[in-house]
């Protein structure tokens, strides 16, 4: 009876080489089912595929707060340029019609409850302090003491 060691079944498991999704790129597949060749490539491809507009900021915590808000404001500059608020406003509103909202949230399940009810699923809270995530229609900060969130209603 021949007897077949590990690493001989391992050089006989050959690794698919597959197509990227979203770079077109072919890599080698840790998995079968493997789609994309990264965990970016993964978050463009479903961007891209959703119509999805999203910058995410990380600031240095040396930053001071003027910096932070000329960024923000720049950012917000960029989101109303972009064109309206949501799909189903189809009307552009300048930044004197939109009304905004400012909650502060010390735990992430508080923030993305609040954001649940108010329509953003499928948001991202920044990791570090003075890190700030905009998509459009909203803005979260990281602070140390939780997350400070703006969002356009």
């Amino acid at each position: 009876m021949e007897r077949i060691t590990s690493v001989e079944k391992k050089l006989n498991y050959s690794k698919p080489l597959t197509i990227c999704q979203c770079c077109g790129i072919e890599f080698t597949a840790n998995r079968n089912d493997a789609k994309y060749c990264s965990s970016s490539c993964r978050s463009r491809y479903w961007l891209g595929k959703n119509n999805q507009r999203i910058i995410t900021l990380t600031v240095p915590d040396y930053a001071d707060e003027r910096f932070i808000e000329l960024l923000k404001a720049r950012v917000n500059e960029l989101k109303n340029a972009f064109g309206p608020v949501h799909a189903s406003n189809p009307v552009s509103e300048t930044p004197d019609q939109a009304k905004v909202e400012k909650k502060f949230f010390e735990t992430q399940k508080e923030t993305y409850e609040y954001l649940g009810r108010m329509g953003y699923n499928n948001s991202r809270l920044p990791l570090v302090v003075n890190g700030i995530y905009c998509d459009v229609g909203l803005t979260i900060k990281k602070t140390e003491e939780g997350w400070e969130t703006e969002v356009k209603v």
